[in-house]
């Protein structure tokens, strides 16, 4: 890392070049954004467009949430199901507690089961 690299870029550069290896390719990936309430303020003041062009929902949080998700999602490369988004606050306990009961749902569903199988 240093000073002058976009760290988000970087994150996607990373998951990209992870996600999409052919050995993790029927993989379930849960993808966590914490710190949440940290970017909740940050948005408020820093436009998201600093960091991408593309982006057009000013200081709207909800906006620049689903955006970002979004750049994950694209990054993508095999079945558009495999990713489940999580944006936590790992000091806050009825987040992480919330957060947990669906990891729980989804581990347990027939379609994350049918998905580890292939």
């Amino acid at each position: 890392e240093d000073d002058i690299t976009n760290r988000i870029k970087e994150s996607l550069d990373l998951f990209d070049e992870t996600a999409n290896k052919e050995i993790f390719k029927k993989t379930h990936i849960f993808l966590f954004f914490n710190k949440i309430d940290l970017f909740r303020r940050k948005i408020q003041s820093v436009d998201l467009k600093v960091a991408f062009e593309d982006y057009d929902g000013g200081c709207d949080f909800e906006k620049a949430q689903n955006f970002i998700e979004q750049k994950f999602r694209d990054k993508n490369n095999f079945d558009k199901n495999r990713i489940s988004v999580f944006f936590t606050n790992a000091t806050k306990k009825k987040n992480i507690d919330d957060t947990l009961k669906q990891l729980t749902g989804i581990m347990v569903s027939d379609e994350f089961k049918g998905a580890q199988k292939n």
